[in-house]
Order: C-alpha cells, then sequence, then structure tokens
C-alpha cells in the first residue's frame, strides 16, 4: 500500500475577504510561463507574504509582488462562473486540438484524454462517491451544503501526461500515487494505471457493461478505483461543506475521512459501493499502530499533520486516521457528527495549535486517554478476529 496525496496549502492568512472592487485582473509569472487570470484579489497575505487570488473558477494563487507583471480591475460585480462560462474556460484550457475532450456529468465536468468509455466509468465512480459521501454524513447529523458548481477531473491517458501535467501544476507527484487532489486548483487529477488507455486516446464509443467489466480486470484496477476514490472524497469535502479550503484543517480529519470511504467492493458493477466497510491493509497496519501504544500514536496524528507527509511516518500515520476515524463512526456517530460540525467551521482566520486540537477533541470523546485506547484496541482486536475468520471461510470455499 502507498501513500495518497492530497495537496493542501495551509497558509497563514489575515481577514480573507475580497477586495472592494469588481472583478481583477493580474498577469504575473507563474511556473517559469505568464498567467493572466481574473477573480478578486484578497485582502489577505500569505504566511510566505504572497498575495492571495481567487479565480472565477474557484482557484486560488498565491503571487509574490515581484511576480505580479500587471493588475487592473473594472466596474463589473464579481462572480463566479456560471456552469455554461465554467465549460467554455475548461473547453479553452483544454482544447479537442490537443487530443482533449469533456464530459458534463450531473456534479462533475471530467476533462479526458483517455477513451470516452473508460472517463464515463471513472466519471460514474466520482459521482456515486459525491452522492454517496453527502448522504451518508448527513444522516449521521453532520451539517453539508450542496456544490453550488461543477466539480473538475481530469483523467489522462498515460503517467507521462500526468507527471507534466502535475508538474505545469507544481506539484511534485511519488512514482506510485495515480490521483491526487491539488486544493489551489480544487481539481482531481488521475490517470490510467494500466496504461492500456493511452492506445485508445480519443475513442468516443459508449461505454457498455462489457467495458467496465474488462476495465475492472485490469492490471491494477482496483488500486485505481481506491486512489481515486481517495481523492475525489477530499474533493467533495472541500465543496459540500465539511471543510473549508486554506483553513487549518487537522489532516487526520482530512484523511481520516478519505480512507473511510477508499476500499473497492469486488461485488460492483463499477468497483465501488458506498459504506463503512473494514479496510483490510489499514487495519493490518493499525496492528502495528495498537502495539505501541506508548507511542501515543492517535494523539499524535491529531497534532502532528507532518506525519503524513513524511515517508518513515505516512503510512502508520494514515492507519491511525483511519483506525479513529472507523472506530469514532461506528462507536460515537452522535460524538463525531458534533466534532466534524465543529471542525467544519473552521476559517483561514481560526487559530491553530496542538493544544487547541486536543482540547477540541476532548470536548467530544473525553479526556480519559487511557480509556479511550482500552475501548479502540478492544473494538479492533474483535475486528481482526472477524476479519481473519472471514478471510479463512472465503479461502476454504475455493
Amino acid at each position: 500500500m502507498f501513500c495518497r496525496l492530497a495537496v493542501f496549502c495551509f497558509c497563514a492568512v489575515g481577514a480573507a475577504v475580497p477586495s472592494a472592487f469588481g472583478i481583477d485582473y493580474a498577469d504575473f509569472s507563474f511556473q517559469e510561463d505568464e498567467r493572466q487570470i481574473e477573480g478578486r484579489f484578497l485582502n489577505a497575505i500569505d504566511s510566505g507574504g504572497r498575495l492571495v487570488f481567487e479565480t472565477r473558477d474557484r482557484q486560488y494563487f498565491f503571487i509574490k509582488s515581484k511576480e505580479l507583471i500587471d493588475q487592473r480591475s473594472d466596474a463589473q460585480k464579481f462572480t463566479y462562473y456560471s456552469d455554461k462560462e465554467m465549460l467554455a474556460q475548461l473547453e479553452k484550457e483544454f482544447p479537442k486540438s490537443k487530443g482533449y475532450y469533456i464530459l458534463d456529468k450531473q456534479h462533475f465536468l471530467v476533462v479526458y484524454t483517455t477513451s470516452r468509455s473508460f472517463a464515463n466509468w471513472y466519471g460514474r465512480l466520482l459521482e456515486k462517491l459525491y452522492s454517496g459521501y453527502v448522504m451518508y454524513w448527513k444522516r449521521q447529523g453532520v451539517i453539508l451544503d450542496t456544490a453550488e458548481h461543477p466539480l473538475v477531473a481530469v483523467v489522462l491517458s498515460s503517467k507521462d501526461r500526468y507527471m507534466k501535467y502535475a508538474e505545469k501544476e507544481g506539484v511534485k507527484i511519488p512514482g506510485a500515487v495515480c490521483a491526487y487532489y491539488n486544493q489551489r486548483t480544487n481539481r482531481v487529477v488521475m490517470y490510467d494505471m494500466s496504461g492500456k488507455e493511452k492506445a485508445n486516446e480519443g475513442d468516443q464509443k459508449l461505454a457498455t457493461a462489457k467495458d467496465i467489466k474488462l476495465f475492472m480486470q485490469q492490471p491494477g484496477s482496483y488500486t485505481n478505483v481506491e486512489t481515486v476514490i481517495h481523492e475525489a472524497a477530499h474533493q467533495v469535502g472541500f465543496n459540500c461543506g465539511m471543510h473549508t479550503r486554506l483553513a487549518p484543517n487537522p489532516t487526520w480529519v482530512c484523511e481520516g475521512l478519505a480512507t473511510f470511504h477508499e476500499v473497492p467492493d469486488a461485488k460492483s458493477p463499477i468497483g465501488w459501493t458506498l459504506g463503512p466497510r473494514l479496510n483490510p491493509e489499514r487495519l493490518a497496519m493499525l496492528k502495528e499502530v495498537l502495539r505501541h501504544r506508548e507511542d501515543r500514536p492517535f494523539e499524535s496524528v491529531i497534532v502532528k499533520d507532518g506525519l503524513f507527509m513524511n515517508e518513515e511516518t505516512a503510512l502508520t500515520a494514515y492507519s491511525a486516521a483511519w483506525g479513529l476515524m472507523y472506530y469514532l463512526a461506528k462507536t460515537k456517530s452522535d460524538e463525531l457528527a458534533q466534532y466534524l460540525n465543529k471542525m467544519r467551521e473552521k476559517t483561514p482566520e481560526s487559530r491553530d495549535s496542538a493544544k487547541i486540537r486536543v482540547q477540541e477533541f476532548e470536548e467530544c470523546f473525553g479526556s480519559d486517554w487511557e480509556q479511550i485506547y482500552k475501548d479502540i484496541a478492544a473494538f479492533f482486536s474483535k475486528a481482526i478476529k472477524d476479519e481473519e475468520k472471514k478471510v479463512k471461510r472465503d479461502a476454504d470455499r475455493r
């Protein structure tokens, strides 16, 4: 199992409110190129002293003063792009002449260079995740919204295209990661791990059930599904009100929710269904986490975001986040809803510290950590035994 990548831009900003003007226009240097964008400067400076600019398609740019070539404003009232304008902008950014096509789904605009069938399969996964995520957490008592704009997913046919796209965005991708969510651009980007779609670029035939079955039989298909769902869960969370972009969201919450939903379903015709299911690979690593209780692993992931970024600690951090989220969802759903509703109120101006994070957690789940560890250990001890019995039964049937 490898670590998933979510590109978070945690910025210490001032009062993140729009400028007093209408629409702002900026020309600036970006990734050794010149960019022209329209939107609004926010009355904010990030921790690196950069200006914060929000575009009309809800991307953020962080601009150093020396990179700003020109800026101007007009009296037109700032608005985000309409759905129609958004589609038109994507068609300019991703022209057919360069091999790009766009699927207009219910909640997503899927930009793709793969076959239409493959892109449609991914689109169906994304739509299922979106509706399932919102429905599940609303039922648990979390206050969520409906996205007011289409979400953008970029589905690429080869690793080479994918790596070049990431480089253009300024994102460094570990070699095994086949998808990522970029909080700055608010997009999910992915590619076909099997390598077969490179030969199918531009094929516009509609998908059939047989096509999807073939996709699911390709090498790495379930890893594809798992990673795509994980990254799309980040995107949905940041666009339905579970989190606020640029706010000091505890990484364990973002990653705990993503790992909670990521588990593929081999019985589903598209490879995934909603529902909290044990994650066998996370569960195996969680055994090691629970064996080292003296290191206080759950308190550590709550306060130390860096554990998720360090190659030596990432696997255990992700597993601890999954285990904590899964345990709370299954045994303390009311308290978890209270906690998640508290987290969703965070803004870019919210104060953040280890002390604050522990206090927020203990207000909802109590401060008796010895008992918390005992309860989690007992819960997963039973879950591990049940999983081992299930594996043995399945093996016996074969």
